[in-house]
């Protein structure tokens, strides 16, 4: 079994999921946190683990508005493809208050098929545009702690590309309803029992949305 421990927390008025993984048990190992919608509370979560890594699945204020104080705190690099990077280099209005997210230097894009070394595991990167044009999942195959809870099979982190029984809207700036079509085919070759970990409500796998979504919406969108 692969030692990557994972926690989930379920954070802010739009009841975003941020992830927390960590290299190990120990509880002074690496961490690494997926989409920080608030920082106080992924500080709080991470203990004396220390944050060495923060990787977005997309630019969309929601996801990213726990950045700047956790990267003044920590010094984590960043991470985020290159087609969303500009509204987290340049910040932008959070909506929850409308106040500022101030910019944030990015430490390196992530590219589709770039693997990301951590702990003894690769997430390896699948861009997958339609939400917005840099929106990007993360698998991770293997065995995995999730919630103190082992799970023999591989995890997916979707952003808001793929949801429990929908996905992430089209009708934003940088959505595209044929782009989100094409990823959705791609995350529908993953293993059936692949664990989705969407960017909002609960968790399912790839076999479970394969019929339900991911070809509901191939039929849908006849482009």
């Amino acid at each position: 079994m692969r030692d990557i421990q994972m926690a989930r927390l379920i954070v802010g008025t739009m009841d975003n999921n941020s992830y927390i993984l960590t290299a190990n048990s120990d509880p002074t190992s690496n961490a690494l946190v997926i989409d920080p919608t608030d920082a106080d509370e992924v500080l709080a979560a991470l203990g004396e683990h220390p944050l060495i890594a923060i990787i977005l699945t997309h630019r969309h204020y929601d996801h990213v508005a726990g950045l700047p104080k956790l990267v003044q705190e920590t010094g984590a690099d960043v991470f985020i493809h290159s087609q969303d990077a500009f509204a987290v280099e340049d910040g932008q209005k959070s909506g929850f208050d409308g106040s500022d997210i101030p910019g944030v230097a990015i430490t390196k894009y992530l590219e589709d098929a770039d693997e990301f070394a951590f702990g003894d595991s690769s997430l390896h990167v699948i861009h997958t545009p339609g939400h917005t044009q840099g929106s990007i999942c993360l698998y991770l195959p293997g065995t995995y702690d999730l919630d103190d809870n082992t799970i023999d099979s591989p995890f997916l982190f979707s952003g808001d590309t793929l949801f429990r029984g929908t996905i992430g809207r089209t009708d934003f700036e940088g959505g595209n309803p044929q782009q989100m079509k094409e990823s959705l085919a791609r995350l529908g070759e993953l293993p059936s029992d692949t664990v989705v970990c969407p960017g909002h409500y609960d968790l399912t796998t790839i076999g479970d949305e394969r019929e339900r979504t991911i070809e509901a919406y191939q039929k849908k969108v006849m482009l």
